[in-house]
């Protein structure tokens, strides 16, 4: 087989901008695979006995001692490293008579770009105990991609048999978004965790005779050399040995549906009938309850993939050259260690520290004081420094507070440069700025015109501005 032939076709799911959906499913009726999940919830509880009832009084008032068929609602969650990533979604309210089925797509608020590999649903079933009160019947963790699932197993099982070498190896495979339909097994009396080591784990071991014939399905497939598709192959060896113990996978049952084998409309039907008698039969017996839900299915296969962030912006002081005549000489340290650059989406947002430092500097309670503030030499020196700046120069936070401390002893200049070192986003500054402005001497008119600009955005200031504009001569 050529290179061209063994092409794989597949998305990144960095490119997937839609948000996660999860379905509680039935399937139509049309399709084969119909009577094999006839409804969301499989399986049988067995009510609590009188003795409960007596202990606990309100128990025989909830839906499982009081109906088979309760109305029960479902909750899914998303989580990833032992934390929520979302908050809970719930099904709708609905009665049930004869079995449980909800039929009725969830979604989740997070987009399928913005998964992690890890990212497990939580999904509980709740039934009513009393007012404003509600127990879990089951809960469930599943993963939702695929080879993470296998990941996790499998590098438990290496870490027991300590091989470092393949544990290294096995990071590299890649991990795929689930899709279709999944049956998963719920917990009793317990609510989901979401944790990476969970303990409602969505899969358990086989105990049911699907599971049991499963096993030995392809290990008998390869000894009797069989060629045609299996699932043919199960239908005639269940016409002609009835208590062959053979059955087919779920996996190919899942390719069947999706269109992945050879249909025979015929053969299929007998087939499913002998999977729907097992199905139906252990459906009865058990105790254990399976939850069936369905993933949204694309064209292909969807890859794990983040998205590449860009380093965030360098401060320019740092990559200035040394002065001249000063060298520098290398000091050997060892091997080089390259830089990691860490993407802080907080780096632009204001220091905390340096906002409460400016509001106790600037506090109204120090206004008295500030009054009768008379700068030295050194410091009107810098004043008048300040005061040269051209209008789109921009101030320093250092600058900004020297000018806001000796505000009242520039009230007799002209130029308003106080109104650049005002935090317009807090109510105090911005009211003690503008109970300054009468005290203000009359600015010309390349000031007041300053004023009209886009910094500042205050009807007050635009106000005194327009004021002044006014008062000045036509010329």
């Amino acid at each position: 087989m050529s290179i061209k032939d063994k092409a794989f076709t597949y998305c990144l799911t960095k490119d997937i901008d839609v948000l996660l959906n999860i379905r509680m499913y039935v399937s139509p009726a049309p399709l084969a695979l119909a009577s094999l999940h006839p409804s969301n919830l499989v399986g049988l509880r067995d009510k609590r006995p009188f003795t409960a009832t007596l202990a606990d009084p309100p128990l025989k008032f909830t839906g499982l001692q009081d109906s088979d068929y309760p109305d029960l609602y479902v909750t899914a969650q998303l989580h990833a490293d032992n934390k929520p990533l979302t908050v809970p979604v719930r099904t709708a309210y609905k009665p049930f008579r004869a079995h449980w089925t909800w039929n009725e797509w969830l979604s989740l608020p997070i987009k399928v770009r913005d998964l992690p590999a890890n990212a497990q649903l939580a999904i509980t079933v709740w039934d009513v105990y009393g007012p404003r009160k509600v127990v879990p019947v089951g809960g469930t963790t599943f993963h939702t991609h695929f080879v993470y699932e296998v990941y996790v197993r499998v590098m438990a099982l290496l870490r027991q048999m300590d091989q470092p070498k393949c544990i290294n190896s096995y990071r590299n495979f890649l991990s795929t978004l689930r899709k279709g339909k999944h049956k998963l097994y719920l917990w009793p009396d317990r609510e989901a965790d979401g944790k990476v080591d969970t303990t409602t784990p969505s899969k358990v071991g086989a105990n049911s005779e699907m599971d049991r014939l499963e096993k030995v399905f392809f290990s008998e497939c390869i000894v009797r050399g069989w060629v045609v598709p299996k699932i043919l192959v199960y239908a005639l060896l269940k016409l002609r040995f009835p208590l062959l113990p053979i059955s087919p996978p779920k996996q190919l049952m899942k390719r069947h549906e999706r269109n992945e084998m050879p249909c025979i409309e015929w053969l299929d039907n007998l087939a499913f009938r002998q999977i729907e008698k097992i199905n139906k039969k252990e459906s009865t017996s058990t105790t254990s309850l399976f939850l069936y839900i369905d993933l949204p299915k694309f064209d292909f296969p969807l890859i794990f993939s983040e998205p590449e962030y860009t380093p965030p912006p360098t401060d320019p002081t740092i990559q200035q050259p040394p002065p001249l005549g000063t060298t520098m000489t290398p000091i050997p340290v060892g091997p080089v260690v390259p830089a990691v650059i860490i993407q802080d989406p907080e780096i632009a947002r204001e220091n905390p520290v340096e906002a409460k430092h400016r509001r106790l500097v600037r506090s109204h309670r120090n206004g008295p004081l500030d009054r009768d503030l008379k700068p030295n030499s050194k410091i009107r020196d810098e004043l008048n420094e300040i005061l040269k700046y051209p209008p789109t120069h921009p101030l320093t936070t250092e600058e900004k507070d020297l000018v806001w401390k000796f505000r009242f002893y520039l009230t007799r200049d002209k130029r308003v440069r106080f109104l650049k070192c005002v935090m317009w986003t807090d109510p105090t500054e911005v009211r003690q700025a503008v109970d300054m402005l009468p005290l203000w001497a009359d600015p010309d008119v390349d000031d007041a015109l300053e004023l009209l600009g886009r910094d500042f955005e205050d009807r007050a200031v635009r106000g005194y501005a327009v004021g002044q504009l006014r008062k000045a001569d036509d010329d």
